[in-house]
């Protein structure tokens, strides 16, 4: 008993992985010890699939926060035509709109088991949403110095797979790629060389 309670007074949501000494009594105490032990199992798995949530949400969100903060930073550095602001306004209407209709998955998904919610699937081109992705992230890699281009290469590939997931990726991929900064080269001062 004094080992058992000893142990459920370590548990805590940092090390859910430790469990209950269960001592080998057939007995109803050991059933109960290990219904306890099958219950922080089940525990650790939803913190678990929490943290992930967590941290998918964060990243999920920084690229069109970015996204729209790049474009009001470019539109109030200097006078614009009002076409400029126009479209620098499009593009943070749409980065919101995707946001709306992400949280709306996040809400959908959270009613109802993450395990066998179905995302619809569809026949679609990879490429496409790859150059949407690019396309979207065009402001925020030119304010990073840095200059993003799609290009295709062979024919067009159908796959059947969600759009808006895969477009998720992309998104996640090419903002960690942009995220990634070069390592500055180190010059060496080369001396003149003399003249013989």
């Amino acid at each position: 008993m004094d080992d058992i309670t000893a142990a459920a007074r370590a548990i805590s949501v940092d090390n859910l992985s430790l469990r209950l000494p269960a001592p080998d009594t057939g007995t109803k105490f050991q059933r109960l010890i290990e219904v306890w032990n099958s219950m922080l199992a089940r525990l650790e798995e939803a913190v678990k699939t929490l943290s992930q949530f967590a941290a998918d949400a964060s990243h999920e969100l920084r690229t069109p926060l970015a996204v729209i903060r790049t474009n009001a930073e470019i539109a109030l550095r200097r006078v614009r035509s009002p076409e400029s602001y126009r479209d620098s306004l499009r593009e943070i209407e749409e980065e919101a709109a995707r946001m709306t209709r992400w949280w709306t998955i996040c809400c959908i998904l959270a009613r109802q088991d993450a395990q066998t919610a179905e995302m619809p699937r569809e026949l679609l081109d990879p490429g496409e949403v790859l150059a949407g992705a690019v396309g979207e992230l065009h402001s925020l890699a030119g304010m990073r110095g840095i200059r993003l281009k799609f290009a295709a290469y062979g024919k067009a590939s159908l796959v059947r797979a969600n759009q808006a997931a895969l477009r998720r990726i992309f998104l996640v991929l090419l903002d960690n790629a942009l995220s990634i900064r070069p390592k500055a080269r180190r010059w060496r001062r080369r001396s003149p060389r003399r003249m013989a």
